[in-house]
């Protein structure tokens, strides 16, 4: 997923404000937030998406250079139990902690200390024409090989959500700028789950609804530009990624 000229970005932003001024209060306020933001002044949310396209150029700039100091990665995608919020009830989600359970499952988990980048992303899922709700899922870049070790301790530390028919995904990464960018997307959209006329299970990406845009945007216009992201072994320092510094093992202090 390449990611969009500032052209495009204002174009989305555009659209997204007309269609939340035709609500409440509170999208209205989204609106007048996103009509405010400008160069030297940004809103910085995750609403914008031209401030996500500034976090996202320097999102690859910074996992890139992190990804070229090891030999091997793997993309896991992962849907886990817990993270499927009926329609609706999306202002109810908690975000930030999330975030922190799934960092803290990769730290338990058989693989910890590996480096992890990625992100959760959010679609929202219909089967059979059928809203089955807003569902997050983490889109992981792991240090390592895929083997069946990575793959045990992704599953082990992730119960998978009943209703995903593949709850888990692995692949060998071999081009990082396409992972990279994808990991943290700016474009949300309708999962539409469908059988064929053999009877095989299909799926089709389409745009989002103008009611899913008003309830999705103002969730977003709650979290600065990056609340999403997922790191271990690295963070943040400012704009840039570093190395998280390991501890030293008991067995050397001694």
């Amino acid at each position: 997923m390449l990611i969009e000229s500032l052209e495009d970005a204002l174009k989305w932003r555009r659209l997204h404000r007309k269609k939340l001024k035709r609500d409440n209060m509170r999208q209205r306020r989204v609106a007048g937030k996103l009509s405010k933001c400008r160069r030297g002044h940004r809103c910085g949310t995750e609403a914008c998406r031209v401030c996500m396209r500034d976090f996202r150029i320097s999102w690859l700039g910074e996992a890139i250079k992190i990804i070229a100091q090891r030999p091997h990665w793997t993309r896991c995608s992962v849907i886990t139990k817990g993270l499927l919020v009926p329609y609706g009830q999306l202002p109810k989600f908690d975000l930030i902690a999330a975030v922190k359970r799934i960092r803290k499952r990769l730290e338990r988990a058989d693989i910890r200390g590996r480096i992890v980048l990625g992100a959760l992303d959010v679609s929202l899922n219909i089967e059979d024409n059928v809203i089955v709700g807003w569902q997050f899922h983490g889109y992981l870049i792991v240090e390592g090989e895929n083997d069946a070790a990575l793959q045990q301790a992704i599953r082990r530390a992730f119960p998978p959500e009943p209703s995903a028919l593949a709850p888990y995904d692995f692949v060998e990464v071999s081009n990082p700028l396409d992972v990279v960018t994808y990991a943290y997307k700016a474009l949300f959209e309708r999962r539409s789950g469908y059988e064929d006329s053999r009877g095989n299970h299909r799926t089709k990406d389409q745009p989002l609804k103008g009611a899913d845009v008003r309830e999705l945007l103002p969730f977003l216009a709650k979290h600065k530009v990056g609340a999403r992201l997922i790191l271990c072994g690295v963070r943040r320092n400012g704009q840039h990624l570093v190395f998280t510094p390991t501890k030293p093992s008991s067995a050397r202090r001694k």
